[in-house]
């Protein structure tokens, strides 16, 4: 009785918990897939939320970065030497000779300085350019002035060809510079950058060793007579005389036969503008009775149409990373508009207005500052690299292009024959004191 009562309870048991899980187990899953649904949904929105909080940190970011980007913008905007205007009547009654001003930062710098007063005469390869740059320099002043130029302000140009050295004898022996009484500013400016290929002049050396220096040396010996006791001469030289890091290398330098590269003989081009700038300077400052100044500098990098390769081209060296045209406003204000972004971005990149500035300051007085023998960026002085300030290579440099040019630069013909006694001697005196000083240091190590 016992035992079947027993049986008769374990199979009720296992009966109820058969129906139980029967009923049971749809409504287990049921609600086991509820929970993961709202799993899966409370996951999605986390994500979600992440997502969002994400995007709002970029957009946020992106806002800050703009926000500091634009008061970059404004305080470089702010900044006068950004875009640098000598005051108007400053500079009246001077005259400045620019090489190259028929376009690019040559003519940007020419109209700035005729606003100041100046009296402008620009060199171009052709009438048709020299005729051009006039005119517009002429619509420039109009522009800003808002009334006639004055009479006694001279605008004109002479046609002068860097890469012929004998033309450019031969426009002196002619007379053509005779109307030019006096120079107050030389700033030598015109020239050409990475030749492609190597190219010659007609005096056959390479292009452009003889149009960014050999030309310019020789314009300013020419000149050197017609220049005023106070003259300024300003070489626009490039941060590219980095390129030369090891130096001028003279078998190559002035004829590049054996191992051309465009960017090796711009750099060594660059560099002969800097030790040309010094070593003038070094004898400039051997003459009690002269009071010139010779600056070089680095105009940035400038989106002009230097980078054209073109042989009538006219522009300013610089290193532009962007060809762009100048053939319309448009174009013009493209220009600008990719200079100034640029610009706020890394200071090095420049429009062709800022670009001129460094020039039109040093051209201008720089404020009267001593700007004799130094490098200039941002019309701040930089430090030359030790490569750079090679005085020995800068009197090579100076000995073989006279040699080169067929003239001697005798700076003392401003002054008397003792003038050039005593340049001699203080130079001769200064070059013993320097092989004393190396023998010693030699002796030493």
């Amino acid at each position: 009785m016992f035992l079947r009562r027993a049986v008769t309870i374990v199979f009720l048991l296992l009966l109820s918990t058969t129906l139980s899980n029967a009923f049971l187990f749809p409504i287990l899953l049921k609600k086991r897939a509820i929970i993961v649904t709202k799993k899966k949904l409370c996951i999605k929105k986390i994500q979600q939320q992440k997502a969002a909080a994400a995007a709002a940190l970029t957009i946020g970011g992106a806002a800050s970065g703009f926000t500091l980007l634009q008061q970059r913008q404004q305080s470089i905007l702010n900044d006068k030497y950004n875009i640098y205007q000598p005051e108007e009547g400053s500079l009246l009654g001077q005259t400045i000779v620019i090489t190259g001003g028929s376009s690019g930062l040559g003519l940007e710098s020419s109209k700035r300085l005729a606003v100041a007063g100046a009296n402008i005469i620009v060199t171009a390869r052709s009438d048709n350019k020299g005729s051009a740059a006039i005119q517009q320099i002429r619509a420039y002043l109009e522009k800003k002035n808002k009334a006639t130029i004055p009479e006694q302000q001279r605008l004109d140009y002479k046609v002068l060809n860097m890469d012929d050295l004998q033309s450019m004898n031969q426009s002196f022996t002619d007379n053509k510079w005779d109307d030019v009484p006096i120079v107050d500013v030389l700033l030598n400016n015109a020239g050409v950058m990475a030749i492609p290929q190597r190219e010659t002049t007609v005096d056959g050396y390479e292009r452009q060793i003889q149009s960014n220096h050999l030309g310019h040396f020789l314009l300013t010996s020419l000149l050197s007579d017609k220049l005023s006791k106070r003259a300024r001469i300003i070489n626009v030289s490039s941060s590219a005389n980095q390129f030369a890091f090891t130096g001028l290398k003279f078998n190559y330098l002035w004829k590049a036969e054996s191992g051309y590269g465009p960017w090796r003989s711009y750099g060594q081009s660059k560099l002969a503008n800097i030790y040309f700038t010094t070593e003038l300077q070094r004898r400039i400052d051997a003459i009690p009775t002269l009071e010139w100044s010779a600056a070089t500098l680095h105009p940035g990098v400038v989106p002009t149409n230097l980078g054209r390769y073109s042989g009538n081209n006219d522009d300013l060296e610089a290193i532009p990373s962007t060809v762009l045209d100048n053939d319309s406003d448009k174009e013009n204000t493209i220009q600008t508009f990719l200079g100034s972004l640029a610009n706020t971005i890394n200071q090095d990149f420049k429009s062709i207005e800022q670009g001129a500035s460094t020039q039109v300051w040093l051209a201008s007085g720089a404020e009267f500052q001593d700007i004799g023998g130094k490098f200039y960026d941002r019309c701040k002085q930089q430090q030359l690299r030790p490569f750079a300030l090679n005085k020995e290579d800068g009197k090579r440099l100076w000995n073989e292009s006279e040699d080169l040019v067929g003239r001697k630069f005798d700076l003392p013909s401003l002054g008397t024959s003792k003038d050039n006694e005593i340049v001699d001697m203080v130079l001769d005196e200064e070059d013993s004191s320097n092989n004393r000083t190396s023998t010693t240091t030699e002796d030493s190590i």
